[in-house]
């Protein structure tokens, strides 16, 4: 999922400014700055266990509607991407968590870990969005389908295998 949402800033200066003619894409900044608002309120009501896989779902109801033209541009790439980025950070709290709780020892290596796969995945998926798609806006949209849908098996598997607690 991460590597999904990082080409989206490759593609970005593509998208946004060259073929909708739109200065920038910092409308998504928003989205980033109220999803863990959201997620404040929102962890007092409900579980982590419940609230994680929402994100994820989130996640790939904002690709579907990116893939399938169901708003005319540029609110094909605007609106799906908003949706995106509020679920991306919506869940990356208690993502975030979740994984370093399970580490007894060496948190800071652990930490570190995290970031750099997320460095990697992004620049991984920043190369793929750059290479001369015909349609970035889809590559982009089915790079999110896969990335989230891989994270939902991979949560429902694990969850259910071993039994996943959260703080």
């Amino acid at each position: 999922m991460k590597g999904g949402f990082n080409s989206y800033f490759i593609a970005s200066c593509c998208l946004f400014q060259k073929r909708l003619l739109i200065t920038s894409p910092g409308i998504n900044a928003s989205a980033f700055l109220i999803a863990p608002l959201v997620f404040t309120r929102l962890v007092h009501r409900f579980s982590l266990n419940r609230l994680l896989p929402l994100s994820y779902l989130g996640v790939l109801f904002s690709a579907l509607l990116m893939f399938l033209p169901v708003f005319p541009q540029p609110y094909r790439l605007a609106i799906p991407m908003w949706l995106l980025t509020f679920f991306f950070a919506f869940g990356r709290p208690p993502g975030n968590n979740l994984i370093l709780e399970q580490i007894d020892t060496d948190v800071g290596a652990a930490s570190s870990l995290m970031v750099f796969i997320f460095f990697m995945m992004g620049a991984c998926s920043m190369w793929l969005i750059s290479l001369g798609w015909q349609d970035k806006l889809q590559v982009l949209s089915i790079m999110g389908i896969i990335s989230a849908t891989i994270k939902l098996l991979g949560w429902f598997f694990f969850n259910r295998r071993f039994r996943i607690k959260m703080a």
